[in-house]
């Protein structure tokens, strides 16, 4: 949510060496229209990588298409229903933004939760945290609260995910706990669980190297 394809530049070239990579900006209004929206971007078998909201779809995916997902990797994502408490803050966030208030102001809102406390005063990361709001726009992240609004509990379906899987939690994550990232992982019969150190919830900006290194390695491992 209210990232651009930006969020993976710190990975595209190293996987670009291996695999065709396609990055896409989910732009439906609930996640069954963002799961159409995956299935529809590219034909043939895909390996999955999602990240928070896009971690939820590519579950969701997963386990409505079995037989189009090679490869699934989980990265800061809740299988659980909306809390009362984020449904409020969608709201309030939807609220402002019909009355207004520039995007860009969300995403310096959400900063202090996006990154963990070392990098709370790095001015290049929140730069960039910042350009892809904008680029996402208001009009999208609306769609994009909606989506969240629409959310049901997964758990039910990870047992039927058989594909290899590679779950990742950020050690200094604020809105999504390795609880609840374990929790994904031990439902997932194929999956490897993963806790990365020292890296908070947009872990792909924070430790592109790490993450990258991951990534490369999930997929020789599938291939």
């Amino acid at each position: 949510m209210l990232c651009s394809d930006a969020l993976w530049n710190g990975q595209r070239t190293a996987l670009g060496e291996i695999a065709d990579v396609s990055t896409l900006v989910l732009t439906g209004s609930t996640i069954d229209e963002m799961v159409d929206e995956v299935l529809t971007s590219v034909t043939g078998p895909i390996s999955l990588v999602g990240l928070s909201l896009g971690g939820i779809v590519a579950m969701a995916v997963a386990i409505a298409a079995p037989h189009r997902v090679e490869r699934l990797a989980v990265l800061s994502a809740t299988a659980a229903g909306p809390r009362p408490g984020q449904r409020m803050g969608w709201a309030d966030f939807r609220e402002r933004i019909n009355t207004g208030m520039p995007v860009a102001c969300a995403a310096n809102e959400l900063w202090p939760s996006l990154v963990s406390a070392k990098n709370s005063d790095n001015r290049r990361l929140r730069n960039i945290v910042t350009d892809m709001a904008e680029q996402v726009g208001s009009v999208t992240f609306l769609r994009q609260l909606s989506a969240q609004q629409s959310r049901v509990d997964q758990h039910f379906g990870l047992p039927t995910i058989l594909c290899p899987s590679l779950v990742l939690a950020a050690a200094n994550d604020a809105l999504v706990p390795i609880v609840a990232m374990e929790k994904i992982a031990n439902q997932i019969s194929s999956a490897e669980f993963r806790i990365l150190p020292g890296t908070g919830h947009l872990s792909p900006l924070e430790s592109p190297a790490a993450i990258g290194t991951l990534l490369y390695n999930w997929i020789l491992r599938t291939l």
